[in-house]
C-alpha cells in the first residue's frame, strides 16, 4: 500500500489587531508630551502641600475694641511655609525583537513599536511601584501585620487629607484592587475606579511571581511627561564565526521610549492583607 503524505502549505495572513490594555499609571497620570531638554529631568514647584494655619484667637469685645477686659491675648505670630519643590528623574522602557524573517512580510521596526505598545503600561506600572517602594512613608501601624484592605484604604486617605489639598491617588496591584471592589471599598465611577471618598484608584500591572508582601500606596497628582518612541533596526548579516563557519546574525529592532515621572506632595503605603 502507497502512503501518501501532505505537508502542510500554510498561508500567511495579517496579525491581529489586539487592543491595548489601558491600566495602571497610563490610565490614572496626566501624560503629557515632552522634549529632548525635559527628557533629562524636571523641577517645578506646588501649592497643593500647603498646611495653612487656623487663626482662630481673634477677639472683640461689645464696644468693638480689640481684645477688651477679660478676654485673652491673641497670638501675634504667624508661620510661614516655605514653597514645596518637586523633581523628577528619567528611565526608560523599551521591546527588543530578534527577527528571523522565513519569508514573513514584516518590517522589523514595525514589530518592534508594536510590541512596546502592548509592554509599556506594563513597563511604567513596574517602574512606579519600584518608586513607591523606595520613597514612601510606610503607615503599617505593626510592621510584618498587613491591614484589611478597608482599614488600609481609610489609613492612606486620613494621612492623605492632613498633607494634601488634592484628589489623592490610591495604588495597588490588581489583585488587591479586586478584593477591595469585593469589601465595597472601590467602585468603577464614570469608567474610573474610585474610593468611597473619591480617591482615584489605579490598578497596577502585577509583577511576576506576585509579592508575598502586598501593599497599597497612596500619592498626589501624578504628570508623566513622555518622549517620542524612537525605533532603530539592524539587517541580517553574514559572517564567519570563530571557527571560519559562515553564520547569519539575524535582523533585530528596538523600540523604546523616556519618561519623567513628576509626584504631587505625597508617597505613603501600608501593607495589606488581599
Amino acid at each position: 500500500m502507497t502512503v501518501i503524505t501532505f505537508a502542510e502549505a500554510r498561508q500567511w495572513v495579517e496579525p491581529s489587531n489586539v487592543p491595548v490594555q489601558k491600566r495602571g499609571i497610563l490610565k490614572v497620570a496626566e501624560v503629557i508630551p515632552a522634549d529632548s531638554h525635559t527628557l533629562m529631568g524636571v523641577e517645578t514647584v506646588t501649592d497643593a502641600c500647603a498646611e495653612g494655619k487656623e487663626w482662630a484667637s481673634i477677639c472683640y469685645n461689645v464696644d468693638g475694641v480689640f481684645c477688651g477686659p477679660g478676654t485673652t491675648a491673641p497670638s501675634l505670630v504667624k508661620t510661614f511655609e516655605t514653597i514645596d519643590q518637586l523633581e523628577g528623574s528619567p528611565f526608560a522602557v523599551y521591546a527588543g525583537v530578534d527577527c528571523r524573517r522565513l519569508g514573513a512580510p514584516w518590517d522589523e521596526e514595525t514589530r518592534a513599536r508594536k510590541r512596546l505598545d502592548y509592554a509599556e503600561g506594563r513597563l511604567v506600572d513596574d517602574h512606579m511601584q519600584t518608586l513607591f517602594n523606595a520613597t514612601a512613608l510606610d503607615l503599617t501601624p505593626a510592621p510584618g501585620t498587613p491591614l484589611s484592605i478597608v482599614e488600609a484604604v481609610g489609613t492612606l486617605e486620613n494621612y492623605a487629607s492632613q498633607v494634601y489639598g488634592g484628589v489623592p491617588y490610591i495604588h495597588g496591584i490588581q489583585s488587591t484592587i479586586t478584593c477591595g471592589h469585593a469589601a465595597t471599598v472601590f467602585d468603577m465611577v464614570d469608567g474610573e475606579i474610585r474610593t468611597l471618598n473619591g480617591s482615584i484608584v489605579s490598578n497596577l500591572s502585577t509583577p511576576a511571581p506576585v509579592p508575598t508582601k502586598k501593599y497599597l500606596y497612596v500619592t498626589g497628582f501624578i504628570r508623566l511627561f513622555q518622549g517620542p518612541v524612537m525605533s532603530f533596526d539592524v539587517p541580517e548579516v553574514l559572517r564567519n564565526d570563530a571557527g571560519g563557519d559562515l553564520i547569519c546574525d539575524p535582523a533585530r529592532a528596538l523600540a523604546e521610549r523616556i519618561y519623567v515621572p513628576l509626584i504631587e506632595c505625597l508617597a505613603a503605603r501600608v501593607e495589606v492583607d488581599c
